[in-house]
């Protein structure tokens, strides 16, 4: 069995404590055996702008089914000229 460690969190930024907690888990899973390497993953410093754009993406998926359509006041649509008046109408209302 392989463990792999980012470099990228394996830096001075990292709280004194949290390192040694984790250079104890380091031994303790050698110790059982276990290959741990240090394992660069360049990508990782995207991970945040990937996920606001993601979590924007999906916020707003989820969302829309609140267009006033299926939930909250309805009208008939044969009443007004285009689907466009029809959300302004309702959304307004």
């Amino acid at each position: 069995m392989k463990v792999a460690l980012p470099t990228q969190f394996l830096t001075d930024a990292l709280d004194p404590a949290i390192r040694e907690k984790l250079d104890e888990a380091i031994v303790e899973l050698k110790e059982k055996g276990i290959q741990v390497d240090e394992v660069a993953i360049p990508l990782l410093s995207y991970v945040v702008p990937m996920y606001y754009t993601i979590m924007s993406a999906e916020v707003s998926t989820n969302l829309s089914r609140f267009d006033g359509i299926r939930f909250g006041h309805q009208d008939d649509t044969m009443n007004y000229d285009s689907i466009q008046d029809y959300y302004n109408a309702i959304r307004s209302e």
